[in-house]
């Protein structure tokens, strides 16, 4: 009998492919990742029925950005409540003020420290380091 406990899924959502390569490589080793590359195809993964326990979102992209993601998802009934991460290559004190309106966690400047980064999906997610460490 199997009794492993499956991992948290993380929805990555990055516009810049090295980035986002990067993200899928190494968040597999304790998450299934699912990655995207814009706002428009994570809220159409969303509404395809897919779950997710937690988002890592860029702010800046093409198509739909991290802002009108969020935007769109908060709005949302099913969606309003998934905890979401931040990164951007421009922190502002107007991106951070834009992101606790839509009660993103944190956010984080690029190059953000991948340690750090992954603390805050680890508590959004309520887990420790230790428990990933653990699995």
């Amino acid at each position: 009998m199997n009794t492993s406990v499956q991992k948290p899924h993380i929805l990555v959502v990055e516009d810049h492919s090295i980035f986002r390569r990067f993200l899928l490589s190494w968040l597999s080793r304790w998450y299934r990742v699912t990655a995207v590359s814009n706002g428009f195809d994570a809220l159409r993964w969303l509404q395809e029925g897919n779950q997710t326990d937690t988002i890592l979102l860029d702010m800046q992209m093409p198509r739909l950005s991290g802002l009108q993601f969020l935007r769109n998802i908060r709005s949302s009934g099913m969606f309003a409540s998934i905890p979401v991460v931040g990164i951007t290559s421009t922190l502002t004190q107007e991106v951070k003020a834009r992101c606790a309106d839509f009660n993103v966690l944190e956010v984080f400047p690029k190059p953000y420290q991948p340690e750090t980064l992954l603390g805050a999906i680890n508590a959004a997610i309520g887990q420790t380091t230790s428990d990933l460490m653990a699995a």
